[in-house]
């Protein structure tokens, strides 16, 4: 059996926190929230997303990067993506509206920031922004829609509640192989899913940023990537009450470096 995907008639926001320390302590963290509303008039299995950043939800505050990034954003909002029977995004729908909006915005941006670090910034949301594919794949890799519309829970086979697949994660960036084992729960009204694998990363990663550098050939040692995820909700077919996230890399048992991710989901009665 599978877990049922019904349509989300209604509009909601999502609440979702992402922190990521390493065994030096905390390097990165920010809150986010996106609202999004479904529509389903395109035709067979296929809907639209339509979803918009709402930035007095999110992190940096008081940055450059928060200014920056909320400024970047008004070429973004609203957005809309298209997502196949299972909820999951396949496509960003209507990226000339949001090349148009860019380039309206880029004369602002360049008149109000400056510096080297400011350029290199614009210039890559410009190649970004100009490619739809590249730009669909950024906002999935973004950590909300990434554990929300990139996890295919629904695709999950089913047998007493228990069911395995090859799968593949993206928490530290790059695409991370392992056998996911998945359990289905029911405790009184409340429906549990928790998704959970491990991988051996071994030496093919040991160039891609992912690994400290004193952690890269220490003694031969493997590399373990892990990844622990749970569902909560009355009804995990509709809108889940909340979803969580751990991702960590270890190596000899010592974790050096975990990403925690928690998404809170509420129906809203204006998008």
């Amino acid at each position: 059996m599978h877990i049922p995907c019904l349509n989300l008639v209604r509009p909601y926001d999502i609440y979702g926190t992402i922190r990521e320390t390493m065994d030096a302590g905390e390097v990165y963290g920010a809150t986010c929230t996106v609202s999004i509303k479904h529509d389903y008039s395109l035709l067979g299995s296929l809907s639209k997303a339509v979803c918009s950043f709402v930035d007095d939800e999110d992190g940096y505050e008081g940055s450059n990067l928060d200014a920056f990034a909320k400024d970047a954003r008004e070429a973004l909002n609203p957005f809309c993506l298209k997502l196949n029977g299972n909820r999951v995004c396949r496509s960003l729908l209507e990226h000339d509206a949001i090349r148009r909006k860019w380039e309206d915005l880029l004369p602002a941006m360049r008149s109000k920031y400056s510096g080297d670090w400011i350029d290199g910034q614009l210039q890559a949301m410009d190649k970004r922004v100009r490619d739809s594919d590249g730009l669909c794949l950024s906002i999935c890799r973004h950590f909300i829609f990434a554990e929300w519309f990139m996890s295919n829970v629904f695709d999950i086979e089913f047998t007493d509640n228990y069911g395995t697949r090859e799968w593949t994660e993206y928490g530290f960036g790059i695409p991370i192989t392992l056998r996911q084992e998945c359990f289905l729960e029911k405790k009184g009204d409340k429906q549990t899913l928790t998704m959970g694998g491990t991988a051996n990363l071994e030496s093919g990663y040991t160039n891609t940023g992912v690994l400290r550098s004193d952690y890269k050939k220490e003694s031969g040692q493997p590399v373990i990537f892990e990844q622990h995820t749970v569902w909560k909700g009355e009804n995990l077919s509709l809108l889940p009450d909340s979803i969580g996230s751990l991702y960590t890399l270890s190596v000899r048992g010592k974790i050096f470096r975990r990403i925690m991710i928690e998404l809170k989901f509420k129906e809203s009665h204006e998008h």
